[in-house]
């Protein structure tokens, strides 16, 4: 009799355990996060910000428990996990590859991980190995293949190879801010109260000679061998000798694929582009204009929405209530109260019938639908139920 109750306590056992799998997989109280590349969604226990967090592949599987600090995206088949202070990098079937004996450790990006080491930071690559020594007081984001680092008060840029080039011989004598060299040329926001003026910006090469006047009420850092600059009432683009490239408008936007929204308030606004010759190649006749991506750009007039090519050619009409960026070929867009997906050629091919959708990554999509989310593939077809309670 003893043993008759054992075998049906176990057997209540098993179905609970999986009862219990059957939810988790289902994302039944979890919540949905981006995809990590491979293959691979995070999910996580609630939205904040020290959630624990898990991870599941296209099939709505488990493969890494709610359990984990942190889970990055992958980088060439590995990511950076965290769980009970231990860092490693794992692969995609959630196997601990290289266990990293840091006190703090960042994502993989461009083969190299930020680590700590006590107080003093480096970089490490893939196998775990020194590429930039641990021995900064901080290292900041790469731009154009180069980071600013300190170490014992001491400013230089290192490479993704841990070279250090020291790009701050000059002493600039302003009272102001010198920010991070782009393109060969710093910004300056400098006080120069010799002259009478307060909190205008200026340019300086790597020597510290002044490449342009401290004449700007507002300005950017160089990108791509251009800058936005404002000299009251209007902006400009210059290039790296100071030179201005284009007109002036009331409004200007950066560059994207080479083009960048330009604006005028006259009468309301309207909106055009320009090449990175300054050169106008879109007329300003729009009330909205955003950025191009994958050759196309979401533009708006009286509250309607639609789509134009680097030509101003309009690839859809202005019917929609709302129009996002286009990512992987796709882009979501919205009528009345419902989101849905059209191609580069216009042609609606997801139906509009999400409460939510947003950009492609990795294949596929996060909706939102009767208050739960999933993911779709590029087809609309479902690939992780839409059961999740949140997005994380």
């Amino acid at each position: 009799m003893m043993k008759r109750k054992l075998n049906i306590f176990l057997v209540i056992l098993m179905l609970c355990n999986l009862i219990l799998q059957y939810e988790v997989k289902a994302g039944k109280g979890y919540v949905l996060g981006e995809s990590l590349g491979e293959g691979r969604i995070l999910i996580g226990e609630n939205n904040s910000d020290d959630a624990k967090v898990g991870m599941i592949d296209e099939n709505n599987k488990i493969i890494l428990e709610v359990k984990y600090d942190l889970i990055g995206k992958f980088y060439e088949g590995l990511a950076v996990a965290v769980i009970d202070n231990k860092k490693f990098y794992i692969d995609k079937n959630g196997k601990d590859v290289l266990e990293l004996k840091y006190n703090y450790v960042e994502d993989l990006e461009n083969g190299l991980t930020l680590v700590r080491d006590d107080d003093l930071y480096g970089c490490i690559d893939r196998e775990g190995k020194e590429v930039i020594p641990i021995k900064y007081d901080n290292i900041g984001e790469f731009v154009d293949g180069q980071a600013k680092a300190e170490r014992e008060g001491k400013k230089v840029y290192v490479n993704y190879k841990g070279d250090e080039i020291e790009k701050t011989p000059f002493i600039f004598k302003g009272k102001g801010y010198v920010h991070d060299f782009n393109n060969g040329v710093a910004l300056v926001n400098d006080n120069l109260s010799k002259y009478g003026l307060e909190n205008r910006y200026g340019y300086i090469d790597e020597k510290g000679k002044v490449i342009t006047p401290f004449e700007y009420d507002y300005a950017e850092d160089f990108k791509d061998g251009l800058a936005i600059v404002h000299i009251w009432p209007d902006y400009y683009y210059i290039n790296t000798k100071g030179k201005k490239i284009s007109e002036g408008y009331a409004n200007i936007k950066k560059f994207s694929e080479g083009m960048a929204a330009v604006g005028s308030g006259l009468m309301g606004w309207h909106y055009g582009y320009i090449n990175k010759k300054g050169k106008k190649v879109i007329p300003l006749e729009y009330e909205e204009a955003g950025e191009f991506h994958e050759g196309l750009a979401a533009v708006g007039d009286e509250g309607k929405y639609g789509y134009i090519n680097k030509k101003g050619k309009k690839i859809t009409k202005l019917k929609y209530d709302r129009a996002d960026d286009f990512s992987e070929g796709k882009a979501a867009v919205k009528k009345g109260k419902k989101y849905g997906y059209i191609d580069k050629a216009g042609k609606e091919i997801i139906q509009m019938k999400y409460d939510e959708a947003y950009e492609f990554k990795n294949g596929i999509a996060l909706v939102k639908k009767n208050g739960k989310y999933g993911y779709i593939d590029k087809k609309g077809k479902i690939v992780i139920p839409l059961v999740y309670k949140g997005m994380y």
